[in-house]
């Protein structure tokens, strides 16, 4: 699916908008990922956590099956796909013969800014899920004699926040470009981060 991204969305202005569309989007679905199961489980019963899976499957097949449509590929992009690279497209030699799948891959490796910029989106993913799954360990451990019960309003703050954001950070985005915005947001986050350190367990 990300891998589409770049295809489908060629200019600046269609990446940030897909880009805020997205973010508002993953927000709210890794929040029901994390909290919907916990309406439906009960620490004191490990077999009632399967029908928080059941939901949770249930959800992710109806909203994969709405993404079908929007991930098929038209013919002239599975051509590309198939016989050029992005730096190649221009020249008639990429129309000739299929680009081997490991040759693609050393270009891709040898650009710099593209491995630097995968390290983050990957480190940042990881941070994510992390501080959303511990959540409920936060709860019941760390915030107790009183924990918040339901457990699913801690991630009302953040939908909430986050949620709103989303048009001032298009904004920002606009204003200084992707590539300076992508540093900027690397920053907040580990400056953002570096309390959760100092939490004593």
């Amino acid at each position: 699916f990300n891998g589409l991204l770049p295809e489908k969305f060629r200019t600046d202005a269609e990446r940030r908008r897909q880009a805020s569309i997205g973010i508002a989007f993953s927000t709210v679905g890794m929040v029901l990922g994390t909290t919907l199961p916990g309406l439906f489980g009960s620490y004191q019963n490990q077999y009632s956590w399967i029908l928080g899976a059941a939901a949770i499957s249930v959800v992710g097949i109806a909203f994969g099956m709405l993404m079908g449509p929007g991930t098929k590929e038209p013919p002239d992009m599975i051509e590309r796909a198939e016989f050029c690279v992005e730096e190649e497209i221009e020249h008639e030699k990429c129309k000739n013969e299929k680009s081997p799948f490991f040759d693609t891959l050393r270009k891709i490796l040898r650009d710099k800014n593209y491995v630097a910029y995968l390290i983050l989106i990957v480190c940042y993913q990881c941070l994510v899920l992390l501080m959303v799954g511990t959540i409920p360990y936060l709860n019941r451990f760390i915030l107790k004699p009183a924990p918040v019960e339901p457990e699913s309003l801690l991630f009302v703050p953040p939908i909430i926040v986050g949620l709103l954001s989303i048009p001032f950070w298009h904004w920002i985005t606009k204003k200084i470009g992707n590539a300076k915005m992508v540093i900027l947001g690397g920053t907040l986050i580990i400056c953002s981060g570096l309390p959760l350190s100092l939490i004593h367990i």
